[in-house]
């Protein structure tokens, strides 16, 4: 459901399908159901994405970022 930060992890029609109401998320089950392409497209992009986000060489680069963000303006 397009809810909250759903947006923040889901990309709608790239990583996945957002619904607005109950009626949007049975036809958005019902086309998952009966496009495998869509399932499977839908699923390697999510996959890379997590993957790209998430790997612990991505998470600990953006952690190495906010501490050097954190330490320039002292070293100055």
């Amino acid at each position: 459901m397009d809810t909250g930060g759903t947006r923040d992890i889901i990309h709608a029609g790239l990583t996945g399908l957002l619904s607005t109401d109950a009626a949007g998320f049975a036809r958005d089950l019902a086309r998952l159901h009966a496009d495998e392409r869509l399932r499977a497209a839908l699923g390697a992009q999510a996959r890379a994405e997590a993957h790209a986000k998430f790997a612990a060489v991505s998470v600990v680069e953006r952690v190495e970022q906010v501490y050097r963000s954190l330490l320039e303006p002292r070293a100055a």
